[in-house]
């Protein structure tokens, strides 16, 4: 039993923090069904709120000393501000792919067990 683990929506979080954050985006589509232009209903459709710039600033400020977000690169670069936001993370050389989550998580528990 985790008692010190809290799992909650973002809209929860307001007005309050955790040393550590897990922000699951939670949606994600295959390549194939991504579009090159999309429209505004799409967006909305496949992103839905995480297109809010005011619930994301609430889901990414209330971590004090760390923050992982786990999603889908492709599919949120279609909104400017997770694009911007991912653009920077790779500039500061903090986004993992998938291959790279795995050596870094799943290797190291199998070596702490």
């Amino acid at each position: 039993k985790y008692e010190n683990i809290r799992v909650c929506t973002v809209f929860e979080t307001q007005g309050g923090e955790a040393d550590f954050i897990i922000l699951s985006t939670v949606r994600s589509l295959p390549e194939s069904r991504l579009v090159e232009d999309p429209t505004k209903s799409w967006k909305e459709e496949h992103i839905g709120f995480l297109t809010d710039e005011h619930q994301m600033n609430v889901a990414l400020t209330r971590a004090k000393h760390g923050l992982l977000i786990i999603g889908n690169e492709k599919l949120l670069s279609y909104c400017t501000m997770w694009k911007n936001l991912i653009t920077r993370y790779k500039r500061d050389q903090c986004l993992m792919n998938k291959a790279d989550a795995k050596k870094a998580f799943f290797l190291k528990a199998k070596t702490v067990s």
